[in-house]
């Protein structure tokens, strides 16, 4: 039934999830924290390293499927909203209804790592993290036989069931994906980090020259 399909979560709501979950031991815990610590240095905080907080954006310590299905009891109705089996469904979600502008990533690396099944993707980082090892072959197949691969047919059928109504082109969210637009900010800070398009040498050396001139 799961055949060779993957799923790309949004960066943004994945992390929100997972810290309604409450167990990434985030200080974040307000509901829209517009006054959190994080705002109070304003913009200085994404040129001040923050590497750590980049990179505990990708990393959970809880599974996928656990944490998709946590915001309403397995249903996967709320996860399908922000789930998407095209790249271009998530980067219409990121625009749309986040108004993240995506252009400033460079590649597509960034959102295949909120992939499900994608090697490097949620899954394989968290088996890393849980194992403490390399993953082989059959620790992916432990997990899909413990159930989640039920879970991960519903989370499609789910998906599909949105698209059916016309509510998943990316163009419209859920009351969850909306209900964080501070924090949704924040957060595409850490995540788009490591993946921001570098300025051309050419062009730099072009700006500097028009300024002395």
């Amino acid at each position: 039934l799961m055949g060779s399909m993957d799923v790309y979560c949004c960066p943004l709501c994945y992390n929100e999830s997972d810290r309604r979950l409450g167990t990434n031991g985030d200080e974040e815990m307000w509901e829209d924290d517009e006054t959190s610590p994080d705002d109070a240095d304003g913009e200085d905080n994404a040129t001040n390293g923050k590497e750590e907080a980049a990179e505990d954006r990708f990393s959970f310590l809880d599974d996928p499927l656990t944490i998709l299905g946590s915001l309403d009891s397995d249903k996967f109705e709320v996860a399908s909203s922000f789930c998407f089996r095209l790249l271009s469904g998530l980067k219409t979600h990121l625009k749309v209804v986040h108004g993240i502008n995506v252009s400033s990533v460079a590649g597509n690396d960034l959102f295949k790592r909120f992939q499900i099944r994608a090697s490097d993707g949620l899954l394989q980082s968290w088996l890393r993290k849980s194992l403490r090892q390399n993953t082989v072959q059959g620790d992916m197949m432990r997990y899909w036989l413990n159930g989640e691969n039920q879970s991960f047919v519903l989370l499609l059928s789910q998906m599909d069931l949105m698209r059916k109504r016309g509510e998943q082109g990316g163009e419209t969210g859920s009351d969850f994906s909306v209900s964080f637009p501070n924090r949704a900010k924040r957060i595409w800070r850490d995540v788009s980090a490591p993946y921001l398009k570098q300025m051309d040498m050419g062009d730099f050396i072009a700006e500097e020259g028009e300024e002395e001139s």
